[in-house]
């Protein structure tokens, strides 16, 4: 999505040159590897990044770029190696490292292989030696639309995206043992007026058909070094109303275009067609590019588009948005932990607030580029496209079914706990009052692992228990509170090997105490901006404490990234005036946020907590 060599250019002459001369140029093996990479020939690029090791002249990042294309294989033990040599010499790079983190869930999952709902097959019908994917059944439920470059040539010589339609294939189970029995159809040109720039596609309807969004490349500049043409190519939305018979009768582009800057593409709608996701490079994301949304007004404009926070985003690149009728978030992502290249994810929760996510492993994921799942009506089969080896062309599209229903996905409540894939062992405990012995009902219990910041959560049952799945010989730090009672913060312990863990409790105490409240400090009632008289215990995350003439510019990234919160502010006896954002009934809750507010840029952030609307200091005796 940024600016883009014409590889098949530099590969003609590259190829040339080294044909013409005896002597071999490591960097120009180099670069080779590169366009072979580029360009999709992974079998190329894999020779020619081991030819390029063996001459011994070379920079770091070849055993970075050879890594990935080793997973692409799934040689995931070699890749690691590759990412751990280029860890060594350059230092610490977090998308790496999620690299080797994801190799070892690779061959963990490839070892112990779960059974999945999902049945795989290759759409032979609509795949050619090109690529195609993008795949949707349209409203009249009899036609597909597809992207694909199979026809359309543009000015370079490089094939163009461009939308196809035909009908629907028809899948059935054959008495012979077969899988299926697809119809073929013949495959048309679709929205041939729209042809007026690069690439077009994927395509996105409305419910009703009135409407659709659609992604448009476009080159916003071009220049020639040494016969090699740089292209600055950027993506971005538009939206089509239609018309009896699929016709297209006008187009607007999407507010928030910015082709000279960045890029913005591949649009997708919630189910009530009120928030839009899409996906961007535009500055202040997480990684290469990120998934952002916004929402529509009440004046039917979307609103200034807004990060799906880091549960969503890495370092690397996030990409293909799509949703089911369920609201359930499909995404493919390079930085999540998955068996190479892009991976398709699902998570639960919406806008930029995430509380599961999770890989679909296989046979949906491969070893290489997964994307752009869509489910047919019903929820009972769908599409994604994929560029694994046993496909007919670059990338293919392939039509799955659903053998039993999809299990719920896994609750997490902070960022990247799903990259725990370690055996896991269910340790049990209890909270008992120190002074009776009696259980503690209610207690929230949260659990740090040291090595990865991840946070998990509990809470006390009737009889006291609860119980976290954890990893083996690992160290964890443990918090736990509850009204009435001394809060424990920052208890250490570490688990043991299989065997042990299979005995480990964690049986904890807590002393009973009576709050004295500190009224001390006191919000000044008259400027608390948004104030609204809370109830009981809440909790908030203050990002900023001043002395000076409040620094508004500071609060600016907070409300534009969490527009759901408001603001509070209030001076002190100490002459600061503090400010707040949000106000949660879960503890937990305002702890998903201060880590998300940390990862934005607020590295002071931290949770207080209020009573009765109020903020307070308790201390206990």
């Amino acid at each position: 999505m940024m600016s883009y060599y014409d590889y098949n250019g530099a590969l003609s002459l590259l190829e040339k040159a080294m044909k013409a001369t005896k002597t071999i140029d490591p960097d120009a093996v180099d670069a080779l590897a590169e366009c072979y990479r580029k360009l999709g020939n992974l079998s190329k690029a894999e020779s020619t990044y081991s030819w390029l090791l063996k001459l011994g002249n070379y920079s770091a990042e070849a055993h970075k770029y050879y890594g990935e294309v080793l997973m692409y294989f799934e040689e995931y033990a070699s890749a690691k190696e590759h990412f751990e040599t280029y860890m060594n010499i350059v230092g610490n790079d977090p998308l790496v490292k999620r690299h080797i983190t994801a190799c070892d869930t690779a061959m963990r999952w490839m070892i112990k292989r779960d059974s999945s709902v999902f049945k795989v097959m290759n759409e032979t019908t609509l795949n050619t030696k090109y690529s195609e994917w993008g795949a949707i059944i349209m409203r009249d439920n009899r036609y597909i639309t597809f992207v694909s470059d199979r026809g359309a040539t543009g000015s370079t010589g490089i094939n163009l995206l461009r939308p196809y339609r035909t009908r629907k294939p028809v899948h059935q189970a054959e008495q012979t043992g077969s899988s299926r029995v697809s119809r073929a159809s013949v495959v048309s040109p679709l929205y041939t007026l729209l042809d007026d720039g690069y690439n077009i596609g994927p395509m996105l309807y409305t419910s009703n058909g009135r409407k659709m969004f659609y992604t448009r490349t476009s080159v916003t500049g071009e220049t020639v070094d040494e016969g090699i043409a740089i292209l600055d190519r950027k993506l971005e939305i538009e939206e089509a109303t239609l018309a009896t018979g699929n016709k297209v009768t006008r187009t607007k582009l999407f507010e928030y275009n910015k082709p000279t800057e960045y890029s913005v593409g591949h649009p997708c709608l919630s189910p009530d067609e009120k928030t839009l996701y899409f996906v961007s490079d535009m500055p202040g994301g997480y990684g290469e590019t990120d998934i952002y949304f916004s929402v529509l007004t009440a004046q039917g404009h979307w609103s200034e588009p807004v990060n799906a926070g880091p549960v969503i985003n890495t370092e690397g690149r996030e990409m293909f948005p799509t949703m089911d009728s369920t609201g359930i978030l499909y995404f493919s992502s390079n930085g999540h932990p998955g068996y190479g290249g892009l991976d398709i994810f699902r998570a639960k929760g919406e806008k930029n607030h995430w509380v599961a996510i999770e890989n679909l492993r296989a046979p949906v994921n491969s070893g290489g580029d997964d994307f752009y799942l869509i489910f047919n009506r019903g929820m009972e089969d769908g599409y994604f496209a994929s560029n694994r080896r046993d496909g007919m062309g670059s990338d293919d599209i392939y039509y799955f079914q659903l053998t039993g229903p999809l299990p719920d996905i896994g609750y997490i409540e902070a960022p990247q706990t799903f990259v725990q894939i370690i055996e896991k062992r269910t340790v049990r405990g209890s909270v008992m009052e120190e002074e009776t012995g009696n259980p503690v009902e209610g207690v929230s219990l949260s659990l740090l692992e040291k090595a990865t910041n991840n946070v998990r959560y509990a809470t006390t049952d009737a009889n006291g228990n609860f119980s976290f799945e954890l990893d083996e010989n690992t160290n964890y730090i443990l918090s736990y509170i509850k009204d009435g009672y001394v809060p424990v913060i920052n208890f250490e312990f570490k688990t043991g090997n299989r065997v042990a863990m299979q005995k480990q409790r964690l049986d904890l105490k807590m002393k009973s105490a009576t709050p004295v409240v500190n009224e001390d400090i006191v919000i000044d009632e008259n400027i608390v901006l948004d104030l609204e008289q809370g109830s009981g215990i809440e909790y908030s995350v203050q990002i900023l404490a001043n002395k000076e003439y409040p620094d508004w510019n500071y609060l600016t990234r907070a409300r534009e990234t969490y527009p759901q919160y408001k603001i509070f502010y209030g001076s002190f006896p100490d002459a600061f005036t503090r400010f707040t954002i949000g106000r949660f009934k879960q503890l937990k809750e305002a702890n998903l946020l201060m880590k998300e507010l940390r990862k934005i840029g607020y590295a002071d952030a931290f949770v207080v907590m209020f009573v009765d609307g109020k903020r307070k200091v308790i201390s206990y005796h």
